[in-house]
Order: structure tokens, then sequence, then C-alpha cells
């Protein structure tokens, strides 16, 4: 029996990621990371010469505003397009195992219907939460009101933060996560509707 598929999928897990850094990178290595690991080509900067500075400075180009007397430089750049590393590349989902692909595909599908369901599973409870707490119809329905906005206000405040390089999407999804599950215990034990 191969192990690829079980250290690939720890890897990419924070305890693979927790044991890495733990170990001093000893355990859970990344291709990058390993020591006969080779650079392609098309990440190395080309070495540069005397007539490439100056092929570089002929790009610049000088315009000046007769209004406002600013000057606009603007420069012309190579961008490199960091992609897998060809198509047989190990770490290329579409190149993974089925059995991985199926695990985090699972994975994700429990985790979704779970969020979906939390929502859901609070209405047929509402009559019931009228008559044990005496209250009305809406407040019953407040407590769905506020997941419902809670919903739609979390990817507004916390989209643009999962865009950030050293807070990714990860990071909160898990804590977020973490968090609403934290808070279904009080919300189990609660002795009024407050």
């Amino acid at each position: 029996m191969s192990f690829e598929p079980i250290k690939l999928i720890l890897r990419g897990s924070h305890i693979g990621k927790i044991a890495n850094r733990a170990s001093g990178g000893k355990f859970f290595k990344h291709r990058e990371d390993k020591r006969d690991y080779i650079i392609p080509e098309k990440y190395l900067l080309k070495p540069t010469t005397s007539s490439t500075n100056i092929d570089k400075e002929e790009k610049l180009i000088d315009t000046q505003n007769d209004s406002t007397g600013t000057k606009e430089y603007t420069q012309h750049r190579e961008y490199i397009l960091a992609t897998w590393d060809g198509e047989d590349d190990p770490e290329h989902p579409h190149n993974w195992p089925l059995s991985v692909r199926i695990y985090v595909s699972f994975i994700h599908y429990i985790i979704s219907l779970f969020t979906y369901f939390a929502s859901a599973n609070y209405t047929p409870g509402i009559e019931q939460l009228q008559e044990e707490f005496g209250i009305n119809h809406v407040k019953a329905t407040l407590p769905l009101s506020l997941f419902v906005f809670g919903y739609g206000m979390g990817p507004m405040i916390l989209g643009p933060l999962s865009e950030h390089k050293s807070i990714g999407r990860n990071k909160i999804f898990i804590v977020t996560l973490f968090i609403f599950t934290i808070l279904q215990i009080p919300t189990a034990l609660a002795k009024n509707i407050a």
C-alpha cells in the first residue's frame, strides 16, 4: 500500500503544517523544500547586461503634461505567470490520486451541507420555541433572521481579508467554522430566548 495519498492529505492540512514547522521542515516537506529540487527555467531571472539595461531605459517614456507641469513615467515589464510545473505536476489537483480527490471533495461537501443545514434545521422548531419560552412569532424567527444576516454580511467583511496573502481563505474558513461550532453549545443549553 502506498502512503503517498495520506502524505498528500496530511501535508496540506493544518496538522501537517504544524508538524512541518515543529520539526524544522523535516516532516511533510513540499517539493520546493527538498535539496534536489531544480527550479524550472521559466522562474529564473535572465542575467542582465549593459545592453539590456539600455533597452530598459529606452522603454521609459517621459511625457510632459502642459496644463499641470507633471511628468508621467511608464515602464514596460515582463510578467512571470506562476503555474504548475508541467502537466504531470503531482501538486496539481488533476494529478492527485482518486482517493485524495474523493476525500477532499467529501470534506468540502460535508462542511457545505452542515452550514446550509444549520439554517434550515432551525425552522421546524420555531413553534416549540414559541411555546417553551412564551414568545411571539417575530421574536422566534429573529435568530433565523440574524443567521441569514450574518450569512450575507460575513462574506462582505471577511471576503477582502481572505484575499490577503498572510491570512488566506483557509484560516478565515476554519476560525469562523470553529466559532460557529462553539456557539452551538450555549445555544443548545439556553434557558431563555435572550
